[in-house]
């Protein structure tokens, strides 16, 4: 029972819930990562857009398993 609690505890939890975490290193860098959070599977789509609400590039669009994605850009 010990070595399955221990396995437990090695693996890494699933979020809770959405999240769209900061990007790094910087956003004004010539390329920067985000990081999509979910808890279970989903149909995702990440699009950016500028200021006056024209897109300007779609980084992600389809099914994602439920766990933490990193997306360059």
């Amino acid at each position: 029972m010990a070595a399955r609690a221990a396995g437990l505890l090695d693996s890494p939890a699933l979020p809770q819930r959405v999240a769209l975490n900061a990007p790094y290193p910087n956003p004004f860098n010539a390329g920067t990562v985000l990081v999509v959070e979910l808890p279970g599977s989903y149909r995702a789509e990440l699009t950016v857009y500028n200021l006056l609400g024209q897109r300007v590039r779609q980084l992600l669009s389809g099914p994602l398993a439920a766990g933490a994605h990193a997306v360059a850009w």
